[in-house]
């Protein structure tokens, strides 16, 4: 699944939507790494603990945009 992410980021590079900085490869992987963990947390209890399509948007969305309000370069 990293690798398939990874795929799909390079192609965001080349589209300019990411930027040129960024490790597709480590991108990536975080991203599989946060889907497994998401859904080991999901399954592991009954019933279901929260909405697992929320849940993974939400984990894309702290990926994508990041922790801090104003994101600083080269940090």
């Amino acid at each position: 699944m990293a690798e398939e992410l990874t795929r799909v980021l390079e192609q965001a590079r080349i589209k300019e939507q990411i930027r040129l900085e960024v490790d597709t490869r480590q991108a990536g992987l975080l991203l599989a790494v946060g889907y497994f963990a998401s859904l080991a947390a999901w399954i592991a209890v009954e019933p279901e603990p929260f909405d697992i399509r929320q849940y993974l948007i939400s984990l894309v969305d702290l990926v994508v945009n990041g922790l801090v309000e104003e994101p600083t370069r080269g940090a």
